[in-house]
């Protein structure tokens, strides 16, 4: 199954990933695409530091940057891109995955 992103998130992750750094849509709006629903918005998480992801865009609000968020505006729309948080280490989680699991390993609503 490959997630369908609106061409302004994938934009944003790609502009991100250009720079060196890894980007990737997460939370509700994976939730929502694989249950077929349409999500609100899109929220994305990178391994940059909300100054990188700064340096890279144009428009942006410091929504949280003191906890790693920072919203990049384009056009009228927000995206919050947030810095993964380094004790968890996400991102190096979600490297190894298998390909074919990187979308199964998502809590759905019912199936704890």
């Amino acid at each position: 199954m490959k997630l369908e992103l609106p061409e302004k998130a994938e934009y944003i992750i790609q502009t991100i990933q250009e720079a060196g750094f890894e980007a990737y849509a997460v939370g509700g709006c994976v939730r929502d695409s694989l249950l077929g629903r349409k999500p609100m918005d899109w929220d994305i998480t990178t391994s940059a530091t909300p100054m990188q992801v700064k340096a890279l865009f144009r428009r942006t609000i410091d929504t949280g940057i003191q906890h790693g968020t920072v919203t990049v505006m384009l056009e009228k729309e927000g995206f919050e891109v947030k810095t993964a948080d380094r004790g968890d280490d996400a991102l190096a989680q979600f490297r190894r995955m298998p390909p074919d699991l990187m979308l199964l390993d998502v809590m759905l609503p019912g199936m704890d």
